[in-house]
């Protein structure tokens, strides 16, 4: 079983109400904008409760945040994560805190929009410098996650979908980014509340 997101970079809008309401062609990748609670502003860039398709040959993305359920390595890598940000010793649990929605939202079945997705992409070259500092394969993971946010693009739309068991085609066909060495490209940065992200 693995453990996904699916993302589909520019999608359609579909004026449906539920996807029974589809006439013709099934939409090969199909996703419900739906808010958070806790926090509404996930969606900015997209209509609440909206579907949304993309077509095959359109570029979906599969994102894996784990293979295999007992692998422990990536709440290792969490732990290490929230170090980076953490201000004398804690987490700050405010809105403008460096990765709010990452942290909190991350792994709760939330649903991305395109502002939010690009003030974490903010948020991750922030923090660049001090995720390399902490060795290549932290890096490389930091990395490949900072990949997720930019893929959903100016208005696309990103939706956790669970414990999924996965055709071997497409654990080839959407493969983790492999490990590989990379400079920092920004200077360290202190941890400061900002703003949740830009208009």
């Amino acid at each position: 079983m693995s453990e996904l997101f699916l993302i589909i970079p520019k999608p359609d809008k579909l004026d449906i109400n539920h996807p029974n309401d589809i006439i013709g062609e099934r939409p090969a990748h199909l996703l419900q904008a739906v808010p958070h609670q806790e926090c509404p502003h996930l969606l900015d860039g997209l209509e609440p409760w909206a579907w949304y398709q993309g077509m095959e040959g359109e570029d979906a993305k599969l994102f894996f945040v784990q293979e295999n359920k007992r692998d422990k390595s990536y709440l290792e890598w969490i732990v290490e994560f929230e170090r980076l940000f953490m201000y004398n010793g804690k987490l700050d649990e405010g809105k403008t805190w460096p990765f709010y929605e990452f942290n909190r939202f991350w792994m709760s079945g939330a649903t991305f929009g395109p502002l939010v997705s690009k003030k974490l992409v903010r948020d991750f070259d922030n923090f660049d410098a001090m995720a390399w500092a902490k060795g290549e394969a932290f890096h490389s993971r930091y990395r490949y996650t900072r990949e997720f946010f930019a893929s959903v693009d100016d208005s696309g739309i990103a939706s956790y979908l669970g414990h999924v068991r996965v055709p071997a085609e497409l654990v080839d066909r959407y493969a983790p980014m492999p490990e590989r060495k990379r400079e920092p490209t920004v200077e360290p940065a202190t941890p400061e509340p900002n703003c949740p992200y830009e208009i």
